[in-house]
């Protein structure tokens, strides 16, 4: 699959007219489209985020408005409404801007008579409970299940040395993944030069691929890219 090229995270990307700050992140589509990302720091936000772009939509061409988030349900599904609630808030705001949005599918929704797209895409994996895998679906589990599908001995000393911790904080889907870092990518420096060493990894990044697949996110992808 051709990837997305990344233009940058700071400044105004050549030939784009939109200024890219603020943490956000800059790509161009296969297909020579501008493709922004919003890091929102918070489930709370999301939406708050997604408003203040659809209302600017009409000074800016908003084609395409992905919605991704962590799926927050647990891996044995004892909380199955924590990651469905998100698709019925995202039709009631869509609605707010246009009364006559449409459901396309469950993930899928158009306003505007279809000018513009919403995409629910989120980050979940299908991998059984097991040692090094975090309990909570998220993004951070997706890419521990596709490390321990390439290199499965590094569950059990994750999940003994996390176990290990006198007075742990309260459990968090990142500390495996950050255990994964420390462990065996030190020297990659940070999380973005975990996720590129992982990305290199062909083992790694094809295990990666098939569980985006399966979540439906890489669905969204390539169709925003073309």
């Amino acid at each position: 699959m051709q990837r997305s090229r990344h233009l940058g995270s700071w400044g105004t990307p050549a030939n784009t007219g939109s200024v890219v700050a603020g943490g956000e992140y800059a790509f161009a589509s296969p297909a020579g489209e501008f493709i922004r990302v919003k890091p929102c720091h918070g489930a709370s936000l999301v939406l708050e985020a997604a408003r203040a772009r659809l209302k600017n939509r009409g000074q800016k061409l908003l084609a395409n408005l992905v919605i991704n988030y962590d799926a927050d349900e647990f891996a044995d599904r004892q909380n199955p409404t924590a990651g469905d609630a998100i698709h019925i808030r995202v039709f009631a705001m869509l609605r707010e801007f246009d009364p006559a949005a449409a459901a396309l599918d469950a993930t899928r929704f158009q306003i505007d008579s279809g000018a513009t797209e919403a995409h629910v895409a989120k980050w979940s994996a299908t991998d059984g409970p097991g040692p090094g895998l975090p309990h909570q679906q998220s993004l951070e589990r997706l890419i521990c299940a596709a490390v321990l599908e390439a290199y499965p001995s590094r569950g059990i000393p994750v999940d003994a040395w996390l176990k290990s911790r006198p007075e742990p904080p309260a459990a968090h889907p990142k500390e495996h993944l950050f255990s994964f870092l420390a462990g065996w990518y030190a020297d990659a420096g940070s999380y973005e030069g975990l996720i590129e060493r992982l990305w290199a990894d062909a083992v790694v990044s094809t295990a990666i691929l098939r569980r985006l697949d399966a979540s439906g996110v890489l669905a969204v992808a390539k169709r925003i890219a073309t």
